[in-house]
């Protein structure tokens, strides 16, 4: 009789643990990337084309431009959309609109606000912040005081929804005060895009940078640029040394219709967004930001009803597509994290930087915007803190009930 090899059983390095696994399916309710709807992934596998040498690229793409200036009311804009994850585009507009002389100004409230002012050190541009409270939005009127300190800046640079707080600033207050002083406005959008309504000329925004992993519900992989005339010409007369940062590189691509993109794009990753710009189309701006209002109230109430405190002080302060919840004193949200996981395979957020341990994240973004998906994370949540003994049956099943209650539009 041939003998058996139980190499593979004794090897160390190939261990399967002999558990009893209570999920069929992972699931993404983190700010970031989130979960992926069928349609979208069936629209990253269609037919592949070479947008080097296909003509249908140029219309394919500005297309897309239309629809992603008609959402964002911002006609006249040019739009690039480069191939990379979102960062991109924080440093682009950096590198672009500053000479190494030129200042720049970040209005800062937290942990992204702070990494946008220290690309400028890293990419040999100035840089200076003024700094506000984490937990609440930075105040328009304080901004004319800070803007008086720097006089000889060129540019001003904010951060729409701070994703690690939950915390959204309130460029349409803002950025008509910025342009009362001639700078220019650079907004990350990231995690607000298709959450909450953004009007780009009418907020007086200037670069507004978006990514494909939020409310899209698409892989991290697209940095969407939508740049003013005054950006544009601005990028075009410093002309910076960089080639694949360079808004530069994409003019003759936008201006002449004969002309290749500057490199070759991935026609998979723009077939998902021209389908995810779709589904937002079909669905009605005034009904996709009406169901991120209806669920972000929905999660509060239940948040309260477990006893468990928004990191934002008020509801009106926080985004649209997250919840931050602070844990209870010995919680941890690290250990959190991991059991929910571990036990429901449903991945949510923690904080970053120093709130790390402290805050728990739920992402209701685009698709995962929706009334069953928020009872999973709070009944995932619920059991995490029955199982610590901070609440009992009875309060999980008044958050449920709080859920069906507050998103029933």
């Amino acid at each position: 009789m041939e003998e058996k090899d139980n190499s593979l059983s004794k090897s160390s390095s190939f261990q399967v643990e002999n558990k009893v696994d209570l999920t069929t399916h992972s699931l993404l309710l983190s700010p970031g990337p989130t979960e992926i709807p069928r349609e979208l992934l069936l629209s990253l596998i269609k037919d592949v084309r070479n947008p080097d040498l296909d003509p249908y690229f140029y219309d394919f793409y500005h297309g897309i431009h239309s629809k992603l200036t008609r959402i964002l009311n911002s006609w006249g804009y040019k739009t690039i959309i480069m191939l990379g994850e979102a960062m991109l585009g924080l440093e682009a507009s950096i590198i672009n609109l500053l000479k190494e002389n030129e200042l720049g100004i970040v209005l800062s409230n937290g942990f992204f606000g702070e990494g946008f002012y220290n690309l400028f050190r890293l990419v040999g541009r100035k840089g200076e912040k003024c700094i506000w409270d984490e937990r609440e939005p930075i105040p328009p009127d304080e901004v004319e005081s800070c803007l008086s300190e720097y006089p000889e800046a060129k540019a001003v640079y904010m951060i729409h929804c701070e994703t690690p707080t939950g915390i959204m600033n309130p460029i349409e207050s803002i950025g008509p005060k910025i342009n009362k002083f001639g700078k220019m406005l650079i907004v990350d959008a990231v995690s607000s895009l298709l959450t909450v309504p953004i009007k780009g000329e009418e907020y007086g925004i200037d670069v507004l940078i978006a990514g494909s992993q939020k409310a899209l519900n698409l892989p991290p992989g697209l940095t969407i640029n939508l740049i003013s005339e005054k950006a544009w010409n601005a990028s075009i007369e410093n002309n910076p040394k960089t080639f694949y940062l360079s808004y530069s590189i994409w003019k003759d691509f936008i201006e002449k219709r004969e002309e290749m993109p500057p490199y070759t794009h991935s026609i998979n990753m723009l077939s998902g967004l021209d389908e995810a710009l779709n589904r937002f189309i079909v669905e009605s701006e005034e009904n996709v930001y009406k169901r991120h209002e209806k669920i972000r109230e929905a999660s509060w109430a239940a948040a309260l009803s477990l006893g468990l405190e928004p990191f934002p002080k008020e509801m009106r302060y926080s985004c649209p597509g997250l919840t931050a919840l602070l844990m209870p004193k010995g919680i941890s949200s690290i250990e959190a994290f991991n059991w929910i996981r571990n036990k429901y395979g449903i991945t949510l957020g923690i904080g970053l930087g120093k709130l790390k341990d402290k805050i728990l994240r739920i992402g209701h973004m685009g698709y995962t915007a929706s009334i069953d998906f928020l009872l999973l994370a709070y009944f995932a949540i619920g059991n995490y803190l029955i199982e610590k003994g901070n609440v009992k049956y009875s309060d999980v099943s008044q958050a449920m009930e709080m859920i069906i209650k507050k998103s029933n539009i």
